[in-house]
């Protein structure tokens, strides 16, 4: 009887074993049979026309028009959507003027949603044809206008652009101004770093010069304009002149 009893015991162990065995079995099985199965969808996905970029969801644009956005990324249509290079067509999209910044997502299944943000105008630069350039603050010509605006600052510049000294002299020089100052502005030329000129409303001129010493210049500036003079010469702030 206690030979009975332990053979039974051992062989129900054995059946146990063999039970867990086959679970396990199964359970891996059940594992590799759900892999494959998502290996396959991403292949599909990452191949099949189905996921094919087709729409673009264009936001934040009013000067940069749908067309030009859809010509910037015009490679990447049709592309599968897990295979769009996100970077690349911010990069394209960027390289358009009046964009500032840019970001591109993903819009499951067929779409790029693309959201921009536009350059702002801060300067009009008048060109020789008497059209204009308007620039941002960063100096960069972004919108060509055939008239002028007159809410913005007219500035006389050789050649825009946020790498031109000149360019950069400005609009270090207008960041500095103080108010008082600066709404008594009506142009600017500036056809050196060295060598801006401000002209205001009341007809006065003031040649500034280059954009160090710009808190000390306005200081001396504002002295001078009490006096009854049109030019003044602060470049030198510690030995201005007046005509």
């Amino acid at each position: 009887m206690m030979r009975n009893s332990g053979s039974s015991r051992r062989e129900w162990q054995l059946v146990r074993v063999a039970s867990r065995i086959t679970s396990s079995r199964r359970l891996l099985w059940s594992v590799l049979a759900v892999a494959v199965v998502m290996s396959m969808g991403v292949a599909v996905a990452w191949t099949t026309p189905l996921f094919a970029t087709r729409d673009l969801e264009i936001q934040g644009n009013s000067l940069v028009s749908n067309e030009e956005v859809h010509a910037a990324v015009a490679e990447q249509i049709d592309v599968p959507l897990p295979r769009i290079d996100l970077v690349g067509a911010e990069s394209a999209i960027g390289a358009i003027a009046a964009v500032e910044s840019v970001t591109v997502s993903r819009s499951w299944p067929r779409g790029l949603r693309i959201e921009i943000t536009e350059r702002r105008p801060y300067l009009l630069v008048p060109e020789s044809d008497d059209s204009f350039w308007v620039i941002d603050r960063e100096g960069v010509p972004y919108q060509h206008l055939e008239e002028s605006d007159p809410a913005l600052l007219q500035v006389q510049l050789d050649d825009p652009g946020p790498h031109d000294r000149a360019t950069k002299s400005t609009l270090e020089i207008l960041e500095d101004l103080p108010r008082e100052l600066r709404d008594q502005l009506e142009r600017v030329e500036s056809p050196t770093a060295a060598g801006v000129v401000l002209h205001l409303e009341g007809g006065q001129s003031i040649r500034w010069g280059d954009a160090d010493q710009n808190e000390k210049k306005s200081q001396v500036t504002l002295l001078l304009l009490s006096q009854d003079h049109q030019h003044f010469d602060v470049s030198a702030p510690n030995a201005p002149s007046v005509s």
